[in-house]
């Protein structure tokens, strides 16, 4: 399912090889950097995050932090994401400690942005971002790469 009403996406510069966040800057305490994380059914409900740029991007340089908000449902082993005020949510699915949720988003005719987020822990949180950037022949063309830290929201407001 797409995710609408997000804007442009910046691209990123000199990133077009593959790149598995799965643990990645994330392990210690109860996580595991092979990415067997402690999430689980207690990630329901909505989380303030960090979200921090493992590299840079054209406008912003790697450890760039900004603000997220994300809401999750959950119903077993399954949930869906979404962003307040954003149309549209992602589905995913916890296996082996690891909720992972994938979306794509059209950016302009011939352009798309697949994605994927992958929760490792819920205590504390923290978790993988990963946007892949797509011309119009399906060639990978750009990547941006991001950790997410936070807490849950318990007021009004995360900021």
């Amino acid at each position: 399912m797409s995710i609408r009403g997000c804007g442009r996406l910046s691209f990123f510069v000199a990133m077009m090889g593959s790149l598995s966040l799965v643990g990645a800057e994330c392990g210690g305490g109860d996580d595991n950097a092979a990415g067997t994380g402690n999430a689980s059914s207690d990630l329901a409900g909505t989380w303030c995050l960090i979200k921090t740029l493992v590299t840079a991007t054209e406008d912003h340089p790697a450890g760039k932090q900004f603000p997220l908000e994300l809401v999750f449902v959950v119903h077993g082993n399954s949930a869906t994401m979404s962003t307040p005020g954003v149309s549209g949510s992602a589905e995913g699915t916890l296996s082996e400690g690891v909720w992972t949720f994938t979306y794509e988003i059209p950016i302009a005719p011939g352009l798309t942005s697949l994605n994927q987020v992958q929760v490792i822990s819920t205590s504390p949180f923290k978790g993988t971002e990963e946007h892949r950037y797509y011309d119009q022949f399906g060639q990978q063309i750009g990547l941006e790469a991001s950790t997410l830290e936070g807490w849950r929201k318990t007021t009004e407001s995360c900021w």
